[in-house]
């Protein structure tokens, strides 16, 4: 089951949660039970890749992200 970190809109706690991928429109905030949350997205890094190829794949990237230059 895949692990999500979220933050809190409501209270701004962080927090992860090991969920299915169904049940992810039914999370609540553990501080507050809010379910006003928006999705933390990480940057995954593949042993072995350089930071070009890792950079490449995130979609920051197209954003400008800092570490993408």
């Amino acid at each position: 089951m895949p692990t999500y970190e979220y933050h809190c809109k409501a209270c701004g706690e962080k927090f992860e949660t090991m969920i299915s991928s169904a049940e992810k429109n039914k999370v609540r905030c553990p501080a507050c039970q809010s379910r006003n949350l928006q999705e933390v997205y990480g940057f995954n890094v593949i042993k072995g890749s350089s930071q070009a190829e890792v950079c490449q794949s995130c979609p920051a990237a197209e954003k400008g992200c800092r570490l993408a230059n």
